[in-house]
């Protein structure tokens, strides 16, 4: 099962309480899977990105619930039997199974949903990656394996011109540097041997086009309802109308300025990102600027001056300084 792109707007058809209606679960576990998606506020919501959006956020240590994400969505892709419903039917049977404390079950599955985003993203990439680099290396092979995911700290295993690439996929985030500063720094585990490429997907300029598109759609509602109320308006209230009129106005600027930063948010994150029913992949764009680097790029930079760098602030911060604001 590929082109998860594709099977985006059919999920989005229906909400998650539809499509677990016709899942083949039996009573108990169905029940179960409800409950979770009414805890979460998200059984009324179609299935899209967005829903994955707002969740409640609870800290992994705290939850001590070993179950590997990345394994059962593998496992339910191998089977052809993916979708976000089925993921979270399986994360919960297994849950279940292993007898957690029912308490970690909601945060367990909101951080389950967090995940499927990226999890969504590695095959799309890979699939990306795949079909623009053949025509340069008909070898070219690219694997994706949970296995060597958790333990190599590789999202995707490239093989081109006989050279072999581990590609790291991560959003980046202001809260999600710390932890991947650690993993390429060693921290969480030495990195195997080997040509490493970064790349990282800055989704925070998908959120500002959507924020600004609300905004704009916001301000045109307003400026509707004034000039609505300025037709019903007497010719003899002239203070009314001419209050209004520059309500009129003072939006149409606003509505004007707004959608000219969207314009340039927009240019700027479609070349980034491309967004599927609010599922965030990797632009075509994008990838064909990974495939550049690593196609110019023959001399990578040295992992000894890549930790050097990383790990600079926590040297300076580890000592007594003394520095000067002015």
């Amino acid at each position: 099962m590929a082109g998860f792109r594709r099977y985006c707007s059919r999920w989005a058809l229906l909400t998650y309480s539809q499509t677990l209606n016709k899942a083949s679960v039996n009573v108990e576990l169905k029940k179960a899977v409800r409950k979770c998606l009414v805890d979460l506020k998200m059984a009324d919501l179609k299935v899209n990105g967005y829903s994955c959006e707002g969740l409640p956020k609870t800290d992994e240590g705290a939850l001590g619930v070993k179950i590997n994400y990345t394994d059962v969505f593998h496992n339910l892709v191998r089977r052809d039997r993916f979708s976000p419903v089925n993921y979270v039917i399986e994360l919960i049977r297994i849950f279940r199974e292993k007898q957690y404390s029912s308490a970690k079950l909601n945060g367990f599955i909101a951080r389950s949903m967090r995940t499927l985003t990226s999890l969504l993203r590695e095959p799309d990439f890979a699939e990306l990656l795949e079909t623009s680099l053949y025509p340069h290396d008909r070898k070219v092979i690219i694997n994706l394996n949970p296995v060597q995911d958790a333990g190599d700290h590789t999202d995707v295993l490239l093989t081109f011109r006989r050279k072999t690439y581990r590609i790291w996929l991560f959003q980046f985030s202001d809260r999600g540097l710390p932890h991947d500063i650690e993993r390429v720094s060693g921290k969480r585990g030495d990195l195997p041997n080997g040509i490493h490429v970064l790349c990282p997907l800055h989704t925070e300029v998908a959120i500002k086009t959507k924020k600004l598109t609300k905004r704009v759609d916001r301000l045109k509602s307003m400026k509707e309802r004034c000039i609505e109320k300025l037709n019903e308006c007497s010719d003899r209230a002239i203070m009314r109308r001419t209050a209004l009129k520059r309500r009129i106005d003072i939006l149409i600027g606003q509505i004007t300025e707004t959608s000219e930063d969207l314009s340039e948010a927009k240019v700027i994150a479609d070349n980034e990102l491309d967004v599927v029913d609010g599922w965030f992949f990797y632009s075509t764009s994008h990838v064909r600027r990974v495939i550049d680097s690593i196609r110019r790029n023959t001399k990578p930079l040295n992992y000894e001056r890549v930790k050097s760098m990383l790990l600079a602030p926590e040297r300076f911060l580890s000592e007594i300084k003394i520095f000067e604001k002015e």
